[in-house]
C-alpha cells in the first residue's frame, strides 16, 4: 500500500482560496461603493442646508440695509430689486422648483426657502427615499 503524496492531495485548493478571498473582495468593494453613494448624498443634501442658510442671511442682510424700505412693505410682494434678485438666486442655487418667500409681520421676517431634495435624500437597505422630497428652511429674525 501506497502512503498519499501530500503534494498530489493539495492540488487545486490554492485555486479554490483564490476564487474564495475574491470574492470576500468583491463584496467589500460592493459595499464601499454603496456607501460611497450615501456620502455623496449626504454631501449634497448638506450643500443645499448651506445655501438655504446662505440665502436667508442675504435677504436679511438686504432687509436691514434697507430697513425703511422693508417696513413700509417694499419687500413684501418682492418687487424691490434687492428682494427679485434674491428671489432669483434661489433656484439658481438650490435647482429647479425652489422657491424663496418673506413674510413680514411689523418688524418680525420670516424667510422661507422650499427646495427639492430628492437627489440628497439618504435611502434604507431596499433603496426607498426616507422622509419628503421636499425640504423647508425657515428663518425668523427681526429688522
Amino acid at each position: 500500500m501506497r502512503a498519499p503524496n501530500p503534494k498530489r492531495a493539495m492540488a487545486g485548493l490554492t485555486l479554490v482560496e483564490v476564487l474564495v478571498a475574491l470574492l470576500v473582495l468583491s463584496i467589500g468593494l460592493l459595499g464601499l461603493a454603496g456607501l460611497q453613494m450615501t456620502v455623496l448624498r449626504s454631501n449634497h443634501s448638506a450643500y443645499q442646508r448651506s445655501q438655504a442658510t446662505l440665502l436667508a442671511q442675504d435677504i436679511t442682510e438686504r432687509l436691514q440695509a434697507n430697513r425703511a424700505a422693508a417696513l413700509d412693505g417694499a419687500y413684501d410682494d418682492c418687487t424691490h430689486p434687492d428682494c427679485a434678485t434674491w428671489a432669483a438666486r434661489v433656484p439658481a442655487l438650490l435647482g429647479e422648483g425652489a422657491v424663496g418667500a418673506l413674510e413680514r409681520n411689523g418688524t418680525a421676517i420670516q424667510v422661507t426657502i422650499t427646495w427639492d431634495e430628492s437627489r440628497g435624500r439618504i435611502r434604507d437597505g431596499s433603496g426607498t427615499a426616507v422622509g419628503d422630497d421636499d425640504s423647508t428652511f425657515v428663518y425668523r429674525t427681526g429688522i
